[in-house]
Formats: structure tokens, C-alpha cells, sequence
């Protein structure tokens, strides 16, 4: 199988799924609490997602801050800053949104960190700004990957894929990967959660395969961005 421009492809549409996915796990979540989730107002939310998030495979997808800002989950928000900071100017506090985010652990991190290298792909911010930090958001990642050892759990397996992403692959060990393929169902799904290991899940399916993209571009010199940016003139 070759990686090449279809890497990208298969991981921004990867994430724009998961988009969906994981308001429609948020809206399923809220009615075994009790909450009604009209069916309206989840569709509407998938949909102001899809809208901010286009722009990891569109280069021309466009939203406005209010947008970004009417999105349910302030984690999303961030995210969201991210991925249009070429034509929204970010927070001033942005940074310093982002470590404290870091520091939290657990999908606060790993959303951050996922922010921090759309930040670097998309030019928004100076190489040596994130190269002060890139050391710290390795150590998070290993860290909260090595506090569920023996588990596979969706944040387990979130981190290590955005382990790699970020390019700390080699901080990883192979058993890690090896006990993520070990743990594939036989219709070719991953489960999300430990005390549920023949139940299948959808982000944490998509997360495994995200991460095994990842390892096997691991170390390759014209590493592919994940964000879509603009064709180059004369480029095809």
C-alpha cells in the first residue's frame, strides 16, 4: 500500500467522522443520563462542526469566529482556532489556553497538542514558539499512555496516535502498537472501553487507525501535513 496523498485524505476524512461521531456518542451519552437531546439539535451541531473542520481536507472551506465560537464544546473551539488561524487571528491567551489545556491530561492534552501542529502547519506561529514546547507535549503523551497500561481505552489510544502525529514515534514502544492490534474485534473495529472489550467504538476505531497511518509513515522525509493548505501554482 503506498502513503501518499491518500494519507491525508484517509485522515481528514477520518477526523471529519469522528466529528460527527462523537456528537452523536454526546447526544446518545445524554439520554441514558436522563437529558433530552432533541434530534434537531443534534443534526444542527454535526453540521457547525463539519462546517469548521472542512477545512482540514478544503483549503478554501471558510467559516467566521462566530462559528468557531458557536461550536457546543470549548475544546472543539480550540481546536477550531487552529485550523482557520490563517484568516481568524487567534485569542491572545491563546498559548497559554493551550498549556494549561496540556497540563489537564486526558482529551483536554491530546486536542491541544493536535491544535499546537495545526499551528505549525498552517504558519500561524513562529517554528521556535512550539519547539519550546514540543519536549513537554512528548512527555504529557507518554505519560497518560503509560497511566493505562494494559488497557485500551479510547484516551490510551487517542495519545498515542497524536504521539506519533506530532512525530515523537520514537518515544513510543513497540509493544504499545502490538497490544493495539492485538485488541482488534474480528469485524475490524477496536473497542473504547476496557470494562467493554467486545463492544465496538467508532472514534477510538478510527483513532487505531489513525495511529497505525501514522507508524507507518513514521520517519518518512516529505512528511504529509494534515491540514489542506493551497495548491502551489502549476501544482496539480
Amino acid at each position: 500500500m503506498k502513503f501518499s496523498r491518500s494519507r491525508a485524505t484517509l485522515v481528514g476524512t477520518g477526523l471529519l467522522v469522528l466529528v460527527g461521531a462523537g456528537l452523536l456518542f454526546t447526544g446518545a451519552r445524554a439520554c441514558r443520563h436522563g437529558r433530552s437531546v432533541p434530534q434537531a439539535a443534534v443534526d444542527r451541531a454535526v453540521q457547525d462542526m463539519l462546517a469548521v473542520f472542512r477545512r482540514l481536507m478544503d483549503p478554501s472551506a471558510t467559516v467566521t469566529a462566530a462559528d468557531i465560537e458557536g461550536l457546543r464544546m470549548p475544546i472543539d473551539q480550540v481546536t477550531g482556532m487552529a485550523i482557520h488561524c490563517q484568516r481568524i487571528p487567534l485569542p491572545a491567551d491563546y498559548l497559554m489556553t493551550l498549556d494549561e489545556m496540556v497540563q489537564m491530561g486526558g482529551y483536554a492534552m491530546t486536542h491541544a497538542i493536535i491544535a499546537s501542529q495545526w499551528l505549525i502547519e498552517n504558519g500561524c506561529v513562529p517554528a521556535a514558539t512550539m519547539d519550546e514546547r514540543r519536549q513537554r507535549h512528548v512527555d504529557a503523551l507518554v505519560r497518560q499512555i503509560e497511566k493505562e497500561e494494559g488497557l485500551l481505552t479510547d484516551r490510551r489510544v487517542e495519545a498515542l496516535a497524536t504521539l506519533f502525529y506530532i512525530g515523537g514515534g520514537d518515544h513510543a514502544r513497540q509493544e504499545w502498537l502490538d497490544f493495539v492490534l492485538q485488541r482488534q474485534l474480528a469485524d475490524g473495529q477496536w473497542p473504547g472501553y476496557a470494562n467493554q472489550p467486545q463492544t465496538p467504538n467508532a472514534h477510538t476505531t478510527l483513532m487505531a487507525l489513525w495511529l497505525l497511518l501514522e507508524a507507518r509513515s513514521e520517519g518518512r522525509p516529505s512528511r504529509i501535513p494534515m491540514v489542506a493548505q493551497p495548491a502551489r501554482d502549476g501544482a496539480r
